[in-house]
């Protein structure tokens, strides 16, 4: 959230306190500023807030005016000025000699000076709004202020034009009470040892004449909490320059002082609050309540929306006027012909606002407030400082505002939660020698309330607005680390060390192996949606699918089950940056429903994967030469020695078989075969899918099943002796049918083979004709323990061939 600093002044003082040191404090205590801006004019008076007195045309310029103004009522001074919206009488900003404002041309200083235009001598100047950096509708307009702006106050106090310094601070998803300048200021009275400014709340005279529309609740696990209060007689303007002043401060427009009043409870206390036209409204009652089938709403934001079954409204006895905890609607919108207003001051379950977010697509600074728990504690508070306000920035003309009763409908939570917290565990986690005074003490800055029950153990008492992130003596260990400081805790290693798991090993060793043959690794959300889903080539079991609750989009909304179209979309942006040679790698999850959760158990079932994809090639005069018109060819077979290569480094025996997959292109498609179990598949992208995806160019894509092949890898690999004999490689060459597969062969090959042939491998194909092709295969031949002779070589070789003619009539080539 922004946070501004002058806006923090309101809840803690800082004198001696600069806004870098506050973000400083903030960023090493848990909550870091990701960037700090400086806001508001930069100008130096002397401004003053002048009177004119008198009017006259310059003699010497036709456009040009001479005026005489007073700053405190006796001493005048000349002014020459070009402005046509000027009257005797009225009250506008003057320049004295000295002033440094904006230049209204490009921004630049423009210094005030004594000075003669056209003969006639001239002692300052009259403001437009833009030269006091503020925004303006007529360019050539004087800002004219109101009739009871005091003479001589300073036009930076009366507008309060004071520069401001904004901090982004990070929001963290369990610290609702942090998101407001109120809770902000609470840490941050505890990191700079400053007391916070203590805060009054204001019982409004309620008026039991005045009809209050009733709070109502449908169901109690939906709306903890739900006040109304109605508010006759109200005015509704502009706000006060102050409270413009802040909300342009953290980027928010000012509306009018009722709107604005509401968002300046909201990021003051984090508890936002919502104002209806009480003449817009029907019935006695607002009901918090879910939607029902066909209801819809137009938005504050002017868009109509259909609310789905479930999402949480608040309505009235003509249908949803809210969005329950996220928006308005602009049936009821507060606007300057509004006379009466109810008040809505509600805090909702968490878990509902945030599906009901993700359903509608909308998230406001209201819902995620909600979405991180409000403290039904200060509810009534922030209600009560709302209506003082109002009170005060919406007193009518002629008349005097009345409240009535606040109607309340289901009840604060009152949970009471007392964590007893050992100091030598608070030793033994953080390392540092502190004192169990010195623990309660900082606990105490941040409002836990301490007693000590033992010589070595505090019960402590935890604040209403930390019950939401606060439940372990390891949640308390945790404040005492960031207010004691992470920077003085001194950096030690761990009292005992772990060896890295063998699977991690092994997964370190093929990362190696990929990026050695080219690849860069890719790191890939895990999460996917309908775009995916939508290609049916993927193969995806629906009853299996992981989906998620409440999903960032739809396109987040299940966990994959293949690694695949993740890398074919960063293929895609690679592509699309004129990269033409592109090598990518993944290892990493896919998931699976495999049960039904259990408390201990998830029921999903997580397996690693390694997957690729490659495009183009790097250009040299080799493959220039040799793979014109055959680069599916060329790839192909570049992809199948990478994963040849990898299997044979780590002694995995797989076999290739035919693939049938539909996002592979039938004429390149392998399935990849290990111990009778296909783990994976690799070949070229089915052409359809290239056009999906819209890929340019040859895709070459595998994906294997990590998890099957572990057990093998962990196996302790023996060295095997080197033979002293030399090798003898022998080639046969085999005329056979076409529908015989060349792994079917060299299958065969091995069933008859002798102990002493190491290798069998194919080294070349030729298509003969339509219905038959010639294979060559290469034996390695190599004893142990002697020299082999040409006739056991022969003989191993007519073995073979007299095999394969019995098992495919095949004919050989001398």
């Amino acid at each position: 959230m922004k946070l501004s600093i002058n806006w923090l002044k309101n809840f803690l003082p800082l004198d001696g306190t600069s806004s870098k040191e506050v973000a400083s404090k903030l960023t090493m205590g848990a909550f870091e500023v990701e960037d700090i801006q400086a806001v508001g004019p930069k100008f130096m008076g002397p401004v003053l807030i002048g009177e004119i007195l008198e009017i006259e045309k310059h003699p010497n310029a036709d456009r040009l005016l001479v005026t005489k103004v007073t700053t405190d009522g006796k001493n005048k001074f000349q002014i020459i000025c070009g402005a046509k919206n000027i009257k005797v009488g009225q009250r506008v900003p003057v320049c004295l000699p000295g002033a440094v404002v904006i230049n209204r041309k490009d921004g630049s200083e423009l210094h005030i000076k004594r000075s003669k235009i056209r003969e006639i001598e001239s002692f300052g100047m009259l403001c437009a709004a833009s030269e006091l950096g503020l925004p303006q509708e007529e360019q050539d307009e004087i800002l004219i202020l109101p009739q009871d702006a005091k003479l001589g106050q300073s036009i930076i106090d009366y507008l309060s034009l004071n520069e401001d310094t904004v901090l982004e601070v990070a929001s963290r998803s369990n610290r609702g009470d942090a998101l407001s300048v109120f809770g902000l200021s609470k840490e941050i009275s505890a990191l700079i040892k400053k007391k916070t400014k203590e805060l009054s709340f204001k019982t409004p005279k309620f008026d039991n004449s005045v009809k209050n529309i009733l709070s109502k609740i449908e169901n109690p696990k939906d709306t903890f909490l739900f006040y109304t209060a109605t508010i006759q007689n109200i005015k509704v303007t502009d706000s006060p320059q102050w409270l413009k002043r802040l909300l342009e401060s953290i980027s928010i427009r000012s509306v009018n002082n009722i709107v604005d009043i509401t968002n300046y409870i909201n990021f003051s206390f984090g508890q936002p609050m919502h104002a209806y036209d009480k003449e817009k409204l029907k019935g006695d009652f607002l009901i918090s309540r879910t939607a029902k089938k066909g209801e819809e709403i137009f938005t504050l934001d002017g868009k109509k929306r259909e609310l789905k079954e479930g999402i949480l409204v608040i309505a009235d006895s003509n249908g949803p006027q809210a969005i329950a905890g996220i928006m308005g609607g602009k049936d009821s919108e507060v606007t300057e012909n509004t006379k009466e207003i109810v008040l809505e001051a509600a805090v909702f379950n968490p878990t509902k606002v945030r599906k009901s977010s993700r359903t509608i697509g909308l998230t406001t600074d209201a819902s995620k407030r909600f979405e991180r728990s409000v403290d039904s504690n200060f509810t009534y508070s922030a209600l009560l400082k709302a209506i003082e306000l109002i009170e005060e920035l919406a007193i009518p003309d002629n008349n005097k505002i009345k409240v009535s009763p606040v109607s309340q409908a289901g009840e604060p939570v009152k949970k009471e939660l007392k964590i007893q917290l050992p100091q030598r565990e608070v030793k033994r986690v953080l390392g540092i020698n502190i004192s169990i005074k010195e623990t309660a003490r900082l606990l105490e800055s941040l409002e836990f309330k301490c007693k000590l029950i033992q010589d070595d153990t505090i019960e402590v008492l935890v604040p209403y607005r930390r019950l939401n992130d606060i439940s372990r003596p390891i949640d308390l260990i945790e404040e005492v680390a960031r207010l004691y400081g992470y920077d003085l805790i001194e950096a030690s290693p761990p009292p005992s060390t772990l060896s890295a798991k063998k699977t991690q090993i092994w997964l370190k060793k093929i990362k190696g192996h990929f990026l050695s043959t080219g690849f860069s690794e890719v790191y890939l959300s895990s999460l996917t949606g309908e775009q995916v889903l939508s290609n049916k080539e993927f193969t995806f079991n629906k009853t299996k699918a992981v989906s998620m609750l409440n999903p960032l989009s739809r396109e987040h909304a299940i966990l994959r089950q293949s690694l695949l179209p993740g890398l074919l979309e960063a293929l895609k942006l690679n592509l699309s940056h004129q990269v033409s040679s592109v090598k990518l790698f993944e290892i990493g999850k896919a998931y699976f429903l495999n049960g039904v959760p259990q408390e201990k158990e998830t029921g999903v079932e997580e397996v690693t994967k390694i997957a690729g994809v490659i495009c183009g090639h790097e250009e040299n005069w080799f493959t220039n030469r040799h793979i014109t018109g055959a680069a599916d060819e060329f790839l192909f077979f570049i992809t199948k020695g990478i994963l040849e290569s990898f299997f044979e480094r780590n002694k995995c025996q797989v076999i290739f078989l035919p693939n049938k997959e539909s996002f592979l292109h039938p004429k390149f498609s392998l399935a990849v075969s290990y111990d009778n179990n296909i783990i994976g598949s690799f070949g070229c992208l089915h052409p359809r899918l290239e056009k999906k995806f819209d890929l340019k160019g040859t895709v070459m894509v595998f994906e294997i099943n990590f998890d099957s092949i572990i057990n093998n890898l962990e196996k302790i690999q023996a060295y095997e002796k080197i033979s002293s004999q030399p090798a003898v490689m022998r080639d046969i060459t085999i005329d056979l049918p076409r529908k015989y597969e060349a792994n079917t062969v060299s299958n065969e090959v091995s069933k008859v083979t002798s102990g002493f042939v190491q290798s069998i491998k194919l080294v070349s194909t030729y298509d003969l004709d339509k219905e038959f092709r010639s294979l060559t295969y290469r034996l390695k031949m190599q004893d142990f323990e002697q020299t082999l002779t040409s006739k056991q070589i022969d003989d191993e070789v007519n073995k073979i061939k007299n095999h394969l003619i019995a098992c495919f009539q095949a004919k050989f080539r001398v």
